[in-house]
């Protein structure tokens, strides 16, 4: 209570179980004039919440959260993002071998995420959801779509060390810069006037 997207550039909902229904009203709305919102699930996310209220009631996630897949305390077992075909702009970077690589992180657990289908909208509010990275067991790993003005990219696994090690990895950084700046690209659109 009390905060105001429209203070941000981009918002992080990071291992969030679920937000109130005007929270929810609220950040859709600073999606739609703009903002960006960056999703990343976790141990105490509540599937059932993101799915009914922000991906088919007002359709502002790129993709439905499904089973959960694999153990954060099997240290043997992991999938790695995808090692080659970086097509999507944001990771266009790692095309580049002297770039280093985004391939070496390890996932140990992860959420099964179900891109949505483009809908034709009259109000023109939804776009198609792409795939920005993949495991390499061809499941989508970070997915991505326009919303109104803003920019929404979704994450199957934590943003922090709790079922990955992405976050100690070198390309944690240029991944997220770049991110960020896809999603706050239209930041200041709805400031903007035709004359």
């Amino acid at each position: 209570s009390g905060i105001r997207f429209d203070d941000y550039d981009v918002v992080v909902l990071a291992n969030v179980s679920e937000i109130t229904v005007a929270q929810s009203q609220l950040l859709e709305r600073f999606v739609r004039r703009g903002g960006g919102l960056l999703v990343f699930p976790g141990p105490r996310t509540n599937p059932t919440f993101y799915n009914e209220r922000l991906v088919r009631d007002l359709k502002l996630l790129p993709a439905t959260i499904g089973e959960v897949v694999g153990n954060e305390t099997e240290d043997e077992k992991f999938v790695h993002f995808q090692s080659k075909n970086y097509d999507h702009p944001i990771i266009s970077l790692w095309r580049n071998q002297s770039s280093g690589t985004i391939a070496s992180a390890r996932f140990y657990k992860y959420f099964k995420l179900l891109p949505v289908l483009e809908e034709n909208s009259s109000t023109n509010k939804t776009d198609a959801t792409k795939v920005v990275l993949r495991f390499d067991d061809e499941s989508p790993a970070v997915v991505e779509k326009s919303y109104g003005l803003g920019r929404v990219v979704q994450f199957a696994s934590t943003g922090d060390i709790a079922w990955n090690d992405l976050p100690v990895r070198p390309a944690v950084v240029p991944l997220l810069h770049r991110i960020l700046a896809a999603v706050t690209q239209n930041r200041d659109q709805s400031a903007n006037l035709s004359v």
